[in-house]
């Protein structure tokens, strides 16, 4: 124990006999001998505070892991879309969407566990989708804007027409009749 704290240890252990009124004389005494030790007590737990909450954010931080994508799934993507970029791959509810760049267009396609396509998705601008899409977002959603929008064709030639509106994707047929509204997943 260094010989500094035995000598602030002996003076504070001379105050705790003080009577009231010995004390009342002495507060400066006690004032200036005790409260320092509680500073550092409490500095150097702020200190430790401090540091763990330092080693805990990068855990904290890191992004949720990508869903592990069947090979099936993998390969059908790379053999239907050879030059395609920035692929990133999603679990959409027990399918598999893969986001990614081809000819500069954002598309998206969407893969079973075993390989098969289920439909693809190519972003539009929100002028290009029917008019009767635009009309009906006007009238039900009035002060909304559309976010994005997207050209949806399925396996079977169906193509259907996207627009996200208030982190809702509303889908509408080739003709621009509404069909159901679901809820964004991002």
């Amino acid at each position: 124990m260094p010989a500094g704290y035995q000598k602030i240890t002996t003076k504070i252990n001379r105050c705790r006999q003080f009577s009231a009124t010995e004390y009342q004389q002495n507060r400066w005494l006690i004032c200036r001998l005790v409260h320092p030790l509680k500073y550092y007590k409490m500095k150097i737990s702020l200190y430790l505070i401090a540091v763990v909450c330092l080693l805990a954010i990068p855990g904290l931080a890191q992004k949720a892991a990508t869903p592990s994508v069947p090979a099936d799934a993998k390969a059908a993507f790379e053999k239907a879309y050879p030059g395609a970029t920035k692929v990133k791959w999603s679990r959409e509810k027990e399918d598999f969407e893969v986001d990614f760049l081809l000819a500069s267009k954002e598309m998206a396609a969407v893969y079973t566990g075993n390989g098969v396509l289920k439909e693809t998705e190519e972003a539009i601008a929100v002028k290009n989708l029917p008019q009767p899409v635009l009309a009906y977002i006007k009238q039900h959603y009035s002060k909304a804007v559309i976010k994005e929008a997207a050209k949806v064709t399925k396996t079977d030639g169906t193509i259907n027409f996207e627009a996200e509106v208030n982190h809702t994707d509303l889908i509408f047929d080739t003709n621009g009749n509404f069909i159901r509204e679901e809820k964004d997943a991002d």
